[in-house]
Formats: C-alpha cells, structure tokens, sequence
C-alpha cells in the first residue's frame, strides 16, 4: 500500500489500497485451462502456493514473484521435463 496525494495536493497523504483484486482475478486467468487430474498440474499449482506463501510471510510481491518463477521453471525443466 502506498500514499496517495489528494488531488488538490494539499491536505494529509490518505492510504489506498491498490490492486487487492488484481492478483486474484489474474491467478484465477492464469490457471483457467489447468488440468487439475494430471500431473503436469503440479509446477503451476507449487509455484502459485509458493508465491502466496512467500508473500504472506515476508509482505514482500518482489520475493513472492521471484520465488514462484525460480521454482516453476525449475520444477518445469527437471522434474516435469517429459
């Protein structure tokens, strides 16, 4: 959550809160034509846990985001390679 000015710019700094419903919606998108009865439904699936896990821990998207990357590309290119 970041501050943002009035539009007047006077005033105090007011706190909104952005995108909370973004990251939902997208995920939702994302995983759409998932599979869930297959295998290959596992890296995509480890990564988004991941990445809310990592999120929720540390309150950090950056980490979250980087976190879940490193592991579905790894999970996609050793594991799930076949």
């Amino acid at each position: 959550m970041g501050c943002v000015r009035t539009p007047s710019g006077l005033g105090r700094a007011r706190e909104e809160p952005r995108g909370g419903r973004v990251h939902p919606v997208h995920s939702r998108y994302c995983l759409r034509d998932l599979p869930l009865t297959q295998s290959r439904a596992v890296t995509p699936l480890a990564a988004l846990v991941l990445t809310v896990g990592l999120h929720l821990w540390r309150r950090n998207a950056l980490l979250g985001i980087v976190g879940g990357t490193v592991v579905s590309v790894a999970l996609a290119s050793t594991v799930f390679a076949g």
